[in-house]
């Protein structure tokens, strides 16, 4: 506070003018406020202290194809075309999930907690790992994850996540 009353106030002729330099016309309007609203929200939740600066650097150093890669951060981001994210731009009817029809489909319940992928996860041995982070979003399942497995078997995890 000391550091803003010490700046000198300007005696120039000068008029002050309202900005928001969050758009490019430099005016607020209500779709700018809500974009960034939202980025900031996403920008939290895939920023978050549970996600660690060690979990991106693995995944980044995998050895898998790009596509993959980019898949996983995408969802990360929340990014992908779930139900829950098409239904919210009114691209789909209903936000269920096409494969159970229990709950909204986001991105973590498509790719590790459906009734029916969990079928996958059990027969490619990851059920164990994922009973114990149940319920909890893509980054931090990921993050928990690559504290636990080796290289190899992250990658592995990475890729049945793409293939789902």
């Amino acid at each position: 506070m000391d550091s803003v009353l010490s700046i000198p106030v300007s005696w120039g002729w000068g008029s002050d003018s309202l900005l928001w330099h969050f758009d490019k016309s430099r005016g607020y309007t209500v779709q700018s406020g809500y974009r960034l609203a939202l980025s900031l929200k996403t920008y939290a939740s895939a920023s978050d202290s549970l996600v660690s600066q060690k979990w991106w650097n693995s995944l980044w150093s995998l050895q898998l194809p790009p596509k993959v890669k980019i898949f996983v951060w995408r969802i990360c981001w929340n990014a992908i075309p779930s139900s829950q994210n098409l239904w919210t731009r009114n691209i789909v009817d209903s936000p269920w999930c096409n494969r159970c029809d229990a709950v909204v489909e986001s991105p973590s319940h498509a790719i590790f907690w459906c009734k029916e992928v969990k079928k996958s996860w059990k027969s490619a041995g990851f059920d164990r790992l994922l009973a114990v982070v149940v319920n909890l979003h893509v980054p931090e399942v990921l993050s928990y994850a690559s504290s636990l497995l080796g290289l190899d078997d992250l990658g592995r995890l990475c890729m049945i996540a793409w293939a789902i």
